[in-house]
């Protein structure tokens, strides 16, 4: 025999949802099933205390009371450290702004020694700046070139 398949239509035929086919089956098994007899007692003796239990009633926003305690005391039962916390929030965030801003101070001031350059004239300083051996202010062949020969030697120029 198969007990597990009777098994499952027992919370069916105790709540009175078997249909009547299926119940006329079950009770002929159970007549014959000594087993599924003993399991069937016992479900209903839990039935019986259950339905004892679903007599009293609960008293109506029974859970809104409760949900509204334990918020309450939750609240007042918070911890020196939970309620300190976001008091020093602020006082951080301060703090360290206030680091930024010094150590951003100090280090704008820090004073880096000054090369002295030597006093060469303006053509030497751009060569040397850009450091290319082709570069000439005034090449040869330009006008500009011309016109400082004449004026600082006029003697070599050429008639």
């Amino acid at each position: 025999m198969n007990h597990k398949h009777w098994r499952k239509y027992f919370i069916l035929y105790l709540d009175g949802e078997l249909p009547d086919k299926a119940r006329a089956h079950l009770k002929a098994h159970l007549l014959v099933c000594l087993p599924c007899q003993e399991e069937l007692t016992l479900l209903q003796g839990h039935y019986q205390k259950a339905r004892v239990l679903e007599k009293n009633a609960v008293p109506p926003f029974l859970w809104t009371r409760v949900r509204t305690r334990l918020n309450h005391e939750n609240s007042t039962r918070r911890s020196w450290y939970d309620q300190l916390i976001p008091r020093l929030q602020p006082i951080a965030v301060v703090m360290l702004l206030m680091i930024a801003v010094f150590c951003g101070y100090f280090l704008g001031n820090v004073r880096e020694p000054v090369a002295v350059l030597p006093e060469w004239p303006s053509e030497q300083i751009v060569q040397q700046a850009f450091s290319a051996d082709v570069f000439e202010p005034n090449p040869p062949q330009s006008l500009g070139r011309a016109v400082m020969i004449i004026y600082t030697n006029p003697d070599e120029v050429v008639p």
